[in-house]
Order: C-alpha cells, then sequence, then structure tokens
C-alpha cells in the first residue's frame, strides 16, 4: 500500500495537486496496513507479530 500511495502522491504533486488524505475501501490484508504504518512512521526494529496486541487475541 504504502508503494501505491507514494507513487499517486508524486504523480499528483508534479500536477500541481497535494494529497490530504486517503480510504481503504473494501476489505484490506492486515500485513498491508502494518507495513504501511512501519514505513510512513519509519519505525525501527518493529516486529508487528509481538507488538500488534491484535496477534497476541486471536
Amino acid at each position: 500500500m504504502d508503494k501505491v500511495q507514494e507513487q499517486g502522491r508524486k504523480k499528483k504533486l508534479c500536477q500541481g495537486f497535494h494529497i490530504i488524505g486517503s480510504e481503504v475501501i473494501g476489505l484490506t490484508p492486515a500485513k498491508a496496513l502494518i507495513d504501511c504504518a512501519a514505513y510512513y512512521l519509519q519505525l525501527e526494529n518493529f516486529d508487528d507479530k509481538k507488538q500488534v496486541m491484535e496477534n497476541h487475541l486471536l
């Protein structure tokens, strides 16, 4: 998701637009959202299997 978001952002920026938000439509794999969050938050040593609460509840 982060790669798609960045490609879209760069394309629109070149056209003079600024993206101020986005939304997810439909179902999304948890791993895609976790990877996106890790990318944008620049998390170091992030282990989603150990550090995401929902993984311990399932």
